[in-house]
């Protein structure tokens, strides 16, 4: 499992912990962990309606 992070403020934009060089702030990240970039996507529509993937580490699913 890989952990993750989705934006809690703002655009609601996923991320792979490991290997982004664009988090957001501690504060502004909710955690979790999932098997694939795509479960990742899934688990956090969970949270927020409206998620897309970061343009440097999810780039696969960013839609903007």
């Amino acid at each position: 499992m890989a952990e993750y992070c989705v934006n809690k403020y703002g655009d609601h934009e996923v991320h792979k912990v490991a290997n982004c060089s664009h988090l957001p702030e501690k504060m502004n990240r909710k955690t979790f962990f999932a098997n694939t970039d795509k479960e990742a996507m899934e688990r956090a529509k969970k949270f927020y309606e409206n998620v897309d993937g970061c343009g440097y580490c999810m780039s696969h699913f960013n839609t903007k």
